[in-house]
């Protein structure tokens, strides 16, 4: 990635959001239905232009305001959301700034739709994985997750991609979760080292620590 050739492209859209932080603000705090319309389509437009993100406003953790630029889980686009994020303009003092999605606490219930648009919630916590370690510090995920059957393949691998993503954040997905594979069953060698999904996040923390550790 040419750093240099995306340099004016940052600069710009930090002073449009500079520029406009009163009315994101207001945005965020009202529900007036068709000023919120025309705002999310000018954010929209302006983080396009960057090519094929997504971004969130929420309630920050230290700050009134958080802004996450999503790369939607591409590695490449995070180098460049990365980028981004690091040029956010300091007297945007009311806001906090992520470059993926971060890991959140949650109640592991996931709402989708089906195929007829009917919306429906998912217990993830009632699903299972395995955690498969590599020499390259990468990871395969096996999981088990039965009450998504009536999914269709691709609704369900983003389903598994949106779980992992909020129990370990998307860099740590996008960096370290090569294979990702829904099983009926696990094969007989892992069935004893299978585990619920809530337990995955401390797993998951634990094995990084031994990692870094051997650094």
């Amino acid at each position: 990635m040419n750093q240099t050739e995306f340099n004016p492209k940052i600069e710009a859209f930090w002073n449009w959001f500079t520029q406009m932080e009163e009315h994101i603000v207001t945005f965020f705090e009202a529900d007036v239905d068709d000023e919120r319309v025309s705002l999310i389509e000018r954010i929209n437009n302006e983080v396009l232009e960057f090519g094929l993100f997504a971004w969130e406003i929420s309630p920050g953790s230290n700050k009134p305001f958080r802004f996450t630029l999503s790369p939607n889980g591409n590695a490449q686009r995070l180098a460049l959301s990365k980028l981004i994020i690091a040029q956010s303009p300091s007297r945007l003092r009311n806001w906090e700034f992520y470059a993926s999605k971060p890991a959140k606490e949650w109640d592991y219930i996931l709402s989708v739709y089906d195929d007829w648009m009917i919306e429906r919630s998912i217990e993830a916590f009632k699903w299972h994985y395995v955690l498969l370690e590599y020499s390259d510090d990468t990871f395969e995920l096996l999981v088990q997750a039965k009450n998504i059957k009536f999914m269709d393949e691709e609704s369900q691998t983003a389903a598994i991609d949106q779980v992992i993503t909020n129990i370990v954040g998307e860099e740590c997905n996008i960096n370290y979760f090569n294979e990702v594979s829904m099983v009926e069953e696990f094969p007989e060698e892992y069935q004893e080292t299978s585990a619920p999904i809530r337990e995955l996040k401390e797993h998951f923390d634990e094995i990084l620590a031994e990692w870094q550790q051997k650094v």
